[in-house]
């Protein structure tokens, strides 16, 4: 264990990390930390307490506070990230201690204004983790857990955070969501609970959600790529451009490594006003999703199936996606009978996929803003821009905070997408992401901000729909 902001108590500390910390708990068993006051703004920490090989350790009753010095990145990504959190497990940092930690209790306390997350556990595998009973405000994001097992999040209150509420990626298995209050995560690309995420291409498997409450996000639920989840006996209560629940695969859309197989979304209140388009919108929208989904047994607070039908995106309105199965629901009128859904031999793409020819890295293409593309449609919560085969410079028209994998969900149609490269124009040169990049060449996540200078290359004729008002009030 390590003394105030990180000072080393003699003879009990074995490893060594970059990132500082107001306790370092190391190599330990059963301890515990209790009724703190831990940083501020004006008592800035590193961190507030950093886990070492410390099983079974009981972190109750302590408000954690963060503060606005350190530099903030998109994405959790293992040994990137160092500072800016309230509790986390050295394996996140990149440092390996003699064990992961294990079975740690963080119960009942206060994480506010954590400029990356509140809290953030991998484990290689361990888990057996409970965080319960505690409240998040304020921070980028709550909860985060990677390669985590058998552990349970349940009975927090996560309210205004500026990304997501809760994420659980990478090899996370076996875990249980359950109880909690998600409200009022409304930036452009945030997510009340999000399992499965672009910072690991590892997908999670068999995790469950039950009896959470998810009021006023920008996307409820977004299943990314997760195989065998199980959503049964939550809300969601969702209005405007926000989506309820978002399917969609991992990296590549349309390939069946990473579909979200066996999804299971049964008895749940799922109720939403507003448009329901392939980018924005929706109490049930696949993106990029092939597979089936099972959805019965849901309250969606309509009665007729041609109701249920116009607030679901799925196969019947793109016939390239998976179909979701949504009847029988509840309440649904006497009489009245499912919609009939499109012939199962809808023609699926064939021979080599268009675009660039392997090991051919697409480029932009020089010009100015007059060689910009064409707006359509512009206006209400989405613009539509037109796009021809090769590159096209495009002023991002869109929401600032977007990550660039959520921007190309929205070309169409959707085989649009495995050839599709987004670059952007920064002070030292083009960057790019996109399925259509060889897998030799670099690559990175990014963010647009509005006006980023862009230039869309694809490989055949399609339409990008772009979010232009995602979260707000």
């Amino acid at each position: 264990m390590s003394g105030p902001a990180g000072t080393p108590a003699p003879g009990l500390c074995t490893s060594r990390i970059s990132a500082k910390a107001a306790f370092h708990l190391n190599n330990d068993s059963y301890t515990e930390i209790a009724n703190n006051i831990i940083g501020a703004e004006d008592l800035p920490i590193d961190n507030g307490i950093i886990l070492s090989n410390s099983d079974h350790a009981n972190i109750h009753d302590n408000t954690i506070q963060g503060n606005s010095r350190f530099v903030f990145t998109p994405l959790l990504q293992v040994g990137q990230n160092q500072t800016g959190f309230g509790i986390v497990s050295t394996e996140c940092l990149g440092t390996q201690s003699l064990g992961v930690s294990d079975a740690v209790t963080i119960k009942s306390n206060l994480f506010t204004n954590q400029l990356i997350a509140g809290i953030w556990l991998c484990s290689d595998g361990g888990g057996e983790h409970l965080i319960d009973g505690n409240t998040f405000r304020n921070n980028w994001r709550g909860i985060a857990l990677k390669d985590v097992v058998n552990s349970t999040i349940s009975n927090n209150t996560l309210t205004d955070e500026k990304s997501d509420g809760i994420i659980v990626y990478g090899a996370s298995l076996r875990n249980t969501i359950q109880g909690n209050h998600v409200e009022s995560h409304v930036a452009p690309a945030a997510a009340g609970i999000r399992i499965g995420w672009v910072a690991d291409p590892v997908m999670p498997l068999s995790n469950n959600l039950s009896g959470n409450v998810l009021i006023r996000t920008t996307v409820g639920l977004h299943i990314f790529g997760a195989r065998t989840t199980v959503v049964t006996n939550n809300q969601f209560k969702i209005s405007g451009a926000r989506t309820a629940i978002l399917i969609s695969p991992s990296t590549a859309p349309g390939d069946p490594g990473t579909q979200p197989y066996d999804t299971e979304i049964t008895g749940n209140v799922i109720v939403f006003i507003g448009p329901c388009t392939a980018v924005v919108g929706c109490a049930l929208r696949l993106s990029g999703t092939t597979v089936p989904v099972l959805a019965t047994d849901n309250d969606w607070g309509l009665r007729r199936p041609a109701d249920v039908e116009g607030v679901i995106w799925h196969q019947v309105d793109d016939p390239v996606l998976g179909l979701v199965t949504f009847v029988p629901f509840r309440n649904q009128a006497p009489g009245t009978a499912a919609p009939t859904p499109p012939p199962t031999n809808t023609p699926q793409p064939s021979g080599p996929t268009p675009g660039p020819s392997p090991g051919m890295m697409p480029t932009p293409t020089p010009g100015g803003e007059s060689a910009s593309a064409t707006l359509a449609n512009s206006g209400g919560f989405t613009t539509r821009i037109p796009l021809d085969p090769g590159c096209t410079p495009v002023a991002w028209p869109g929401a600032s905070g977007l990550l660039v994998v959520d921007a190309v969900a929205g070309l169409t149609p959707t085989e649009a997408q495995r050839t599709a490269v987004v670059w952007r124009l920064d002070r030292d040169g083009w960057k790019a992401w996109g399925p259509g990049l060889p897998s030799t060449a670099p690559r990175g996540v990014f963010t647009l901000e509005r006006g980023d200078r862009l230039q869309v290359c694809v490989g055949q004729r399609a339409t990008w729909l772009i979010p232009t008002q995602v979260g707000g009030p």
